[in-house]
C-alpha cells in the first residue's frame, strides 16, 4: 500500500485520531453495543481486520487495515435542533488547524460572521450546544476551518440546515392511548403519525428513540427534519446514532422512507434502514431538496437509496453527508436530474451494482449542475464504485448548460469495473460543457480502471495527486472521440497496474481519439500494459519519473522524464523490486500471467497493493504460493515483490536523498533545476490523500483550440487556468514558445482574468509546430505557483 512519511501525511493521522470519539458514536447499535452501524455482519469499522474479496452481493466487507479506512474529511458529523437550541458533532483535524463553528441565517454569508464557538481543536471537542437561538428561524450551520496563523476560515463539507423549535416525540414503547407526541411521556408509538402530523404543522422537528420501527411507505414532508437516536429521557446532548432501527414492512409499499414535493428542504439524521434483505427501497426522494446525515441504509433488495429529479429545467439541492450505503441488492445510491449534489464523508461498499450511480446528472439550459463528492469510500461495488453520466434534458433547448464535477480525498478499491467512471453523453447537443476535477484519491485494485473518463464531450479533465495501483485496468484511461480537448495528470502515482499507467485511447465508434493528455511530475512504475500510452493523439510528459516500466511512453513526447531502469540504483525512499501479474487467486494460491522470472521462495511480497507482508511459500510454474492468503480474492491484479529482508510493504515514492533522478526534471531556461515525480512539483501533495483543509491550486486547464484540432499560423491561442492569472508574474521562466527546430517563437502575450491569450509573431506560428512550455514562476492573483508545470506540442495549419 503507497504511503509517505511527509507533514501531510502525520496531519492525516491526526486527524484519523481526531475523528475517534466521533467514530465510536456512529459506531453504536441499536440495543448499545457497537459495532452495527459500520459493521454488522461484517466485524468492527475500517481499520479493522482483513475480510473478504469484492464484488456485489452477500453482507458487507470490511477492507483490510489502515489502507481502506474511511477517509472522513473535517467536518460536520451530525446535528439535532430542539427548543432555542442546536447540538451538532463533528470531526476536527490534527495539529497545525483550527475550527470554529458558524450558525447563521443566510448561507452566501455565513462565514463572513462571528463563529459560535472558536478555536476548536481535536484533543479537546467533538461536539457544542449552541443555545439561545430563535424558534422558527431557519438557520445554516457548518465548520470552519483554518491553518494555525491563518485569518481566514475556509468550509469544512457542505453546509447543513436547521429549525430550533419544539419536537414531536416518538418512542416504541409508548402507549397509545396518551398519546399527543408534545412531550416524551406522551410520545406517538408509530413515526408515520408523528410525519402525518408535520404535515398540518407546516413542518417541524421530530425526535424519535432507540428502538426497531417497522414501517411501510412513511412520508417526511418539506421542512421536516427527522433526528433519530435518542434515549428514553430524550436529552438532546445524548444520542446514540445507530440505535433508532427503521424496518421494511412486509408488503407494505416499495420505500421505508418517501420525500417528495416540496420547495422546503426534508432532513433526517441519526437512523439505520435496514431492507433485510426482503423489502425494495430505503429512502425514496422526488423533487425535493435534502439532506440525509448519519445514516446507514443496507440490505435492500433494490437501490439503497433513489434521488430524482423530473424536471428538467430546474435544479435541486441535495446534501449527502457521514452516512453509509452498503450491502443493498441495486446501487447503494441512485441519482437522476437536475441536481447540486454534495457528498461527503460517506461509504458506498458492497453494493451488488454501482456505489453511488448518477445516471444522468443533467445540467439545464442556461445552468451549472453540480457534483461534490469528498471524504468518501466506495469499496467492493459490483460494478463502479461511482459512476456519473453527464446529460443535457429530453428538450434541451438553444442555451447551453454546465457541469462542475468534483472528487477529493475519495478511495476506490476492489470494485468490480472502474473505481470512478465521468461519462459525458452530450455530444450531439452543441453548447454543453463540463470541468471534471478528480484530486487527492486513491484508486485500488479495481478489476477496470481505476479512473476512467468517456470523454467524447466538450470536457476539461483535471487530475492531480492521485495514486492509482494495481488496479486490473488502466491506472487512469480517457476515451474520446468527436470533440476535441485536454486532460493533465500531474503530481500522481501511477504504479503496478495490469495495464498502463495513463492511457489516451479513441472511443468505441470512432477511430481518432480527440482528447490530448499532458502530464506532470508523475511517478509511473510497473505497468503491465506501458507507463504513458496515448494511442492516436500526440502526448506529452514533463517532470515525470519511469521506474522499471517496459514501454515508458508510447507516442509521448517527454520532457525532463527519467528512466529508472535497475532496482539496484537509489531512485525511491521504498518501492518494489518488480511486479506481476496475477492472473486468479485461489485461497494462497496465485496464478500468475507467467512463470516468474526473479521470484524466490522465502521474498516478501504484496497483493493488491494491500500493505499486507507476505512471503512466497512456493513457485510451481506460474503458480505461486503465499504463507497467508490475501484478503484480495479476486483477479487481475498485481504481485509486488519487496527485499527478503522486508518488515514491511508500504511505498514511498517519495525521492531517496541520494536518488539518482534528483535535479532532472524539466525547468525553462534560467530557473532553477527541477526534481521530477511530485515532490519536485510547485505545490506539496502527498498523492491519494487531501489535506484537512482545501488547499487551493493553480492549474492548466484548457487550450483553445485544442491541440488536436491544430492552430492556424495567424490564430490566437488561449490557455485557460483555473484561478486569474498575475501579468506581472510572464516572463522567460515561466512560459515561452519554441518552434519544432528549437528556436524560440516571439508571440505577444496578454492577460484577461484566468485567460492568458498568445497572438502570433509577424507572419504567423511557425510551421510544421511549435511547444508552449509553462513552468512553476506563472502565478494567479493569489500568488499561487502554477501546480502542473507542463509542455504542450501544437501543430500549426
Amino acid at each position: 500500500m503507497s504511503a509517505r512519511s511527509t507533514q501531510p501525511r502525520r496531519n492525516l493521522a491526526q486527524l484519523v485520531v481526531g475523528l475517534g470519539l466521533v467514530l465510536v458514536v456512529l459506531a453504536g447499535c441499536a440495543r448499545g453495543t457497537q459495532g452495527s452501524l459500520l459493521g454488522d455482519g461484517g466485524g468492527g469499522g475500517g481499520g479493522g481486520g482483513g475480510g473478504g474479496g469484492g464484488g456485489g452481493g452477500g453482507g458487507p466487507v470490511e477492507p483490510p487495515p489502515r489502507a481502506t479506512e474511511p477517509p472522513f474529511l473535517p467536518g460536520l458529523k451530525s446535528m439535532v435542533a430542539g427548543p432555542g437550541r442546536l447540538h451538532v458533532e463533528f470531526a476536527l483535524p490534527g495539529d497545525g488547524y483550527e475550527a470554529a463553528l458558524f450558525v447563521g441565517t443566510d448561507p452566501a454569508t455565513l462565514f463572513n460572521g462571528t463563529p459560535v464557538a472558536a478555536g476548536l481543536v481535536a484533543a479537546r471537542e467533538t461536539e457544542w450546544t449552541v443555545r439561545g437561538l430563535t424558534d422558527g428561524t431557519r438557520l445554516s450551520v457548518a465548520l470552519g476551518l483554518r491553518a494555525d496563523g491563518s485569518t481566514t476560515y475556509e468550509a469544512a463539507g457542505p453546509i447543513w440546515t436547521a429549525v430550533p423549535g419544539a419536537p414531536l416525540y416518538v418512542d416504541v414503547n409508548a402507549n397509545p392511548a396518551i398519546a399527543d407526541g408534545l412531550t416524551p411521556a406522551t410520545a406517538f408509538p408509530d413515526l408515520g403519525i408523528a410525519l402525518i402530523q408535520t404535515l398540518f404543522r407546516g413542518g417541524g422537528n421530530v425526535w424519535v428513540r432507540g428502538g426497531e420501527y417497522e414501517i411501510g411507505a412513511a412520508s417526511v414532508f418539506p421542512n421536516t427534519f427527522v433526528y433519530g437516536g435518542f434515549d428514553g429521557d430524550f436529552d438532546i446532548d445524548d444520542r446514540n446514532l445507530s440505535s433508532t432501527r427503521l424496518l421494511g414492512a412486509a408488503g407494505q409499499g416499495q420505500q421505508i422512507l418517501a420525500m417528495a414535493g416540496g420547495l422546503q428542504v426534508s432532513v433526517i439524521d441519526g437512523f439505520v434502514l435496514d431492507g433485510r434483505g426482503s423489502f425494495p427501497i430505503g429512502i425514496d426522494v422526488e423533487n425535493t431538496p435534502v439532506e440525509i446525515r448519519a445514516t446507514r441504509v443496507s440490505g435492500f433488495t433494490g437501490r439503497g437509496v433513489r434521488v430524482r429529479n423530473s424536471s428538467g429545467s430546474d435544479l435541486e439541492t441535495a446534501v449527502i453527508a457521514a452516512s453509509r450505503f452498503d450491502g443493498n441488492g441495486g446501487d447503494g445510491m441512485s441519482v437522476a436530474g437536475p441536481y447540486v449534489m454534495q457528498v461527503d464523508s460517506c461509504t458506498f461498499d458492497n453494493n451488488v451494482q454501482e456505489g453511488l450511480d448518477l445516471d444522468d446528472l443533467i445540467a439545464p439550459g442556461g445552468d451549472t449542475a453540480r457534483l461534490e463528492v469528498q471524504g468518501s469510500r466506495f469499496f467492493g461495488n459490483g460494478a463502479e464504485g461511482l459512476d456519473c453520466d453527464l446529460a443535457t434534458p429530453l428538450v434541451p433547448g438553444a442555451t447551453g448548460g454546465r457541469f462542475r464535477v468534483l472528487v477529493r480525498g475519495c478511495r476506490f478499491e476492489r470494485n468490480v469495473l472502474a473505481g470512478l467512471l465521468i461519462d459525458s453523453d452530450y455530444e450531439q447537443v452543441p453548447g454543453w460543457k463540463a470541468e471534471v476535477t478528480v484530486r487527492d484519491s486513491l484508486a485500488r485494485a479495481n478489476l477496470g480502471a481505476g479512473i476512467s473518463f468517456d470523454a467524447d464531450d466538450l470536457m476539461t479533465i483535471t487530475v492531480e495527486g492521485v495514486q492509482a495501483t494495481a488496479n486490473g485496468g488502466d491506472g487512469v484511461l480517457v476515451t474520446s472521440e468527436v470533440v476535441p480537448g485536454l486532460v493533465t495528470v500531474s503530481s500522481s502515482v501511477l504504479a503496478g497496474n495490469v495495464g498502463a499507467g495513463i492511457r489516451a485511447a479513441a472511443g468505441p465508434t470512432s477511430p481518432r481519439a480527440e482528447k490530448t493528455l499532458a502530464a506532470s511530475h508523475c511517478v509511473i512504475a510497473g505497468n503491465g500494459s506501458g507507463g504513458i500510452v496515448s494511442e492516436v493523439v500526440e502526448a506529452t510528459a514533463t517532470s515525470c519519473v519511469t521506474y522499471l516500466q517496459p514501454n515508458p511512453a508510447a507516442n509521448t513526447l517527454r520532457f525532463g522524464c527519467p528512466d529508472a531502469t535497475d532496482p539496484a540504483v537509489p531512485v525511491f525512499q521504498y518501492a518494489p523490486l518488480g511486479w506481476f501479474r496475477i492472473a486468479s487467486i485461489d485461497g494462497a494460491a496465485l496464478t500468475l500471467g507467467a512463470a516468474p522470472t526473479g521470484l524466490a521462495v522465502g521474498d516478501a511480497v504484496e497483493v493488491g497493493d494491500d500493505g499486507a507482508l507476505r512471503r512466497v511459500a512456493a513457485i510451481n510454474g506460474s503458480v505461486v504460493t503465499l504463507d497467508a492468503a490475501p484478503a484480495i480474492t479476486i483477479a487481475p491484479t498485481t504481485l509486488s515483490l519487496f527485499p527478503t529482508t522486508a518488515t514491511f510493504v508500504v511505498e514511498d515514492y517519495g525521492l531517496a536523498a541520494t536518488s539518482a533522478v534528483r535535479g532532472r526534471g524539466y525547468a525553462l531556461p534560467g530557473a532553477a533545476p527541477v526534481d521530477p515525480g511530485f515532490e519536485g512539483a510547485p505545490i506539496s501533495v502527498d498523492p491519494g490523500f487531501a489535506s484537512a483543509p482545501t488547499v487551493d491550486r493553480f492549474t492548466c486547464r484548457d487550450v483553445r483550440p485544442a491541440p488536436a484540432s491544430g492552430l492556424a499560423r495567424s490564430a490566437v491561442l488561449e490557455l485557460a487556468f483555473s484561478t486569474p492569472i498575475d501579468p506581472a508574474s510572464l516572463g522567460s521562466t515561466s512560459i515561452q514558445l519554441v518552434g519544432d527546430g528549437g528556436q524560440a517563437v516571439n508571440a505577444r502575450f496578454t492577460v484577461d482574468q484566468d485567460t492568458l491569450l498568445i497572438a502570433p509573431p509577424q507572419g504567423g506560428f511557425p510551421r510544421p509546430g511549435m511547444r508552449v512550455e509553462l513552468g512553476a514562476a506563472l502565478r494567479d492573483t493569489a500568488g499561487l505557483p502554477l501546480s502542473n508545470p507542463l509542455v504542450l506540442s501544437l501543430t500549426i495549419r
